[in-house]
C-alpha cells in the first residue's frame, strides 16, 4: 500500500471537504496524512509514494513562493505533474486555448494597474462591463467586476501579480451558474452544478450532461501535453454548448458534498495511477 500526503496549507490542514477523500484512502489501506505547503516540515513530501495537490487555497497571496514550493519537489512524484501544473498556474492559457479553436470567452492579458489600458481595451472590444482577474489564482480573489461607464468608481487592483486577465462580463454566470466536469485519469466521472443561489441549504448539486457536453470536455483534455490523474473542467452549458471558463488542474474542490460516493472512485484512479508509476 502507499504513503500518500496531501498537500494542504496553514490556513486549511484538513479541510472537511475532503474527509471523504480521506477515508476512502484509509479504507484501501493506503496510508494518508495532510501537509501544509507553506508548513516548517517538508519531510514527508520528500518520503511519499505520491503527493496530490488539495488544499492549497492561499497560495494567490505569494504565488512565486508556491512555484519555488513546487520546484522542490521535483524528485517527487506529484499529481497533477509539475509541467502541467506549471502551465495551468498561468491562467493566460485561456488565451492559448481559445487561439486553438476552443470555445472559450475572448480573453486579454493587461497591466491591473493600468486603468487607461484596461479602458482601451473594453472599448475596442465593444464591452460595457468586463472581469478584472490575476493570472494566477483562485476563489474569487482580487477579480473585480468594472463598468465602463463608472470608470472613476474602478477600484485599485491589489493582486500580487503583473498581468490580469480580462473578459467580458457574462450575466449567464450569475443566472445559470457554473457547470463543473470532473474527469480521473481521462474519464468523465461526474458532473456538478454550482448554484446561483442556495437551495435548501446547499450551493453544488450533482446533474447529468449530455454526451455532447462531455465530448467538447474530452477535446480539451485531448489538447494537454500530459493527461491528468484529475481535471475539473468548469464553464458554462447553453444548450448543448459548452463555454469553459477554467480548466483546474491544481487543486479544485471534488465537491464530495455534492457527490460522496466518487472518493471512491478517484482512489481508484489514483491506485491505477500509483500501478502505472511502479509504486503500488
Amino acid at each position: 500500500m502507499a504513503k500518500i500526503v496531501l498537500a494542504t496549507s496553514l490556513l486549511w490542514r484538513e479541510p472537511i471537504s475532503d474527509a471523504p477523500l480521506r477515508e476512502a484512502l484509509a479504507q484501501s489501506g493506503h496510508t494518508c496524512i495532510s501537509v501544509p505547503w507553506n508548513g516548517d516540515d517538508q519531510s514527508a513530501f520528500l518520503t511519499a509514494d505520491l503527493v496530490l495537490l488539495r488544499s492549497c487555497w492561499d497560495y494567490f497571496k505569494a504565488p512565486r513562493a508556491f512555484l519555488e514550493w513546487l520546484a522542490s519537489l521535483e524528485t517527487v512524484q506529484v499529481r497533477n505533474p509539475l509541467a502541467l501544473v506549471r502551465w495551468n498556474f498561468d491562467k493566460s492559457y485561456l488565451i492559448e486555448l481559445r487561439a486553438a479553436g476552443f470555445n472559450v470567452p475572448e480573453t486579454k492579458l493587461v497591466n491591473p494597474k493600468d486603468h487607461d489600458q484596461v479602458q482601451s481595451v473594453m472599448k475596442q472590444q465593444g464591452w460595457h462591463r468586463a472581469v478584472r482577474k490575476p493570472v494566477s489564482g483562485q476563489s474569487g480573489h482580487f477579480v473585480d467586476v468594472l463598468d465602463l461607464a463608472n470608470r472613476r468608481d474602478w477600484p485599485e487592483s491589489l493582486m500580487p501579480t503583473e498581468h490580469a486577465l480580462l473578459q467580458p462580463f457574462l450575466t449567464d454566470v450569475q443566472q445559470l451558474g457554473e457547470t463543473l466536469l470532473y474527469f480521473f485519469k481521462g474519464q468523465f466521472a461526474y458532473a456538478v452544478q454550482r448554484l446561483p443561489k442556495p437551495q435548501h441549504g446547499r450551493d453544488r448539486i450533482e446533474i447529468s450532461v449530455s454526451d455532447e457536453v462531455i465530448r467538447q470536455a474530452e477535446e480539451i483534455l485531448a489538447f494537454l501535453d500530459d493527461m491528468p490523474l484529475y481535471a475539473r473542467i468548469d464553464g458554462l452549458m447553453q444548450n448543448n454548448t459548452f463555454l469553459l471558463m477554467e480548466l483546474e488542474l491544481i487543486e479544485p474542490s471534488f465537491a464530495f458534498e455534492a457527490a460522496p460516493d466518487k472518493a471512491i472512485e478517484f482512489v481508484r484512479a489514483i491506485e491505477d495511477e500509483l500501478g502505472e508509476l511502479g509504486g503500488a
